[in-house]
């Protein structure tokens, strides 16, 4: 017996308290659901960031000056994992104060069409250039963790996972030019309040 979870059921109350006792029920170990291939890479990463699951970032739109997009089209899906109503309009709010809104998309989405910079990239390449990003800004100096520094464990570690990534290393296999992903290191670092936000796209 194989079962498939569709979205709904994270969305009904009867299906989270009993779906469960059901499953088990059938004794079977195939089991797929929408969050294999939506979201379950955010839900691993969140458990080793923050010790929990569901302890998943939200990006407060409404005070980001820099908001760096992978793989997600909020103007279609309203947001999906920001939580957020109204995604439009608060994007909008962020152009209108002068942030910045950057797509990295191997589509041109929406809300790439929309967006200040657009870069395609190869699919599949995107933690390449987070990699690579994150090594600029070791690599020049950018990090600077100001009050969070008590509360964070393991940068000496990421220093030196990102260390054989650099920008011209991944370029090729990214599509984006080195210099390109140096400047989006820099504008992300330097920004007053900066998020990246990615969906499916980096779930896949």
């Amino acid at each position: 017996v194989g079962l498939y979870l569709g979205n709904p059921n994270v969305h009904n109350l009867g299906s989270l308290l009993l779906g469960s006792t059901f499953y088990r029920a059938l004794r079977s170990q195939n089991l797929f659901t929408a969050t294999s291939v939506d979201q379950l890479p955010h839900h691993v990463a969140a458990r080793h960031l923050f010790g929990h699951y569901f302890l998943l970032p939200v990006p407060d739109l409404d005070r980001t000056q820099h908001l760096l997009i992978l793989g997600a089209n909020p103007l279609v899906s309203n947001g999906s994992l920001m939580t957020t109503g109204g995604a439009k309009p608060r994007l909008q709010a962020l152009r209108q104060r002068g942030g910045k809104m950057v797509v990295v998309d191997p589509r041109r989405t929406e809300t790439a069409v929309f967006a200040d910079e657009h870069h395609f990239i190869t699919p599949g390449s995107d933690v390449l250039l987070l990699l690579a990003m994150v090594q600029t800004m070791f690599a020049e100096g950018l990090v600077n963790l100001g009050t969070l520094a008590p509360l964070v464990d393991g940068v000496a570690e990421v220093e030196a996972l990102t260390a054989p990534y650099a920008p011209q290393r991944v370029a090729a296999a990214t599509g984006i030019a080195a210099d390109t992903i140096r400047t989006m290191a820099r504008e992300l670092a330097a920004a007053a309040s900066g998020v990246v936000y990615g969906r499916m796209g980096l779930s896949t």
